[in-house]
């Protein structure tokens, strides 16, 4: 599963992460430690395709 998140301070992006190794764990410490007005979090089932 891919997980990603983006921390906004006073309209500007401060943080961002994301990939297939990062825990909600992790994260949950981050966005505890962190002076943010907005966060965006979004999980995905990786997927992978076949070159042809």
């Amino acid at each position: 599963m891919e997980i990603g998140f983006a921390l906004l301070k006073n309209r500007k992006v401060i943080k961002v992460e994301k990939g297939v190794n990062l825990d909600v764990r992790d994260i949950a410490r981050i966005l505890k430690k962190t002076n943010y007005d907005w966060a965006l979090f979004h999980t995905r089932l990786a997927s992978v395709r076949n070159k042809m």
